[in-house]
């Protein structure tokens, strides 16, 4: 028994994978050196894995309250 395969052109590759999960701040890949943006109700240890997706770009991360809001800002290094 032969399987039939189709070759197709024109499909475009799904966006990177982190641990089985889409990547939910696709925002890092396009930072550049000095930009910040705040995750409001987040702590660090939840965005350490994130920001491992974008290497070799470093980011420093800091719990932060920004009008009465904890969450956490990150910040663009290198």
């Amino acid at each position: 028994m032969t399987l039939a395969i189709s070759i197709e052109t024109g499909i475009p590759i799904p966006p990177t994978r982190i641990g089985g999960k889409p990547v939910k701040y696709h925002a890092l890949r396009t930072m550049q050196i000095g930009e910040s943006f705040f995750v409001p109700h987040k702590i660090t240890n939840h965005m350490t894995g994130t920001l491992r997706c974008v290497r070799p770009k470093k980011f420093k991360q800091r719990t932060v309250t920004v009008n009465g809001v904890k969450g956490v800002r990150i910040w663009r290094i290198a």
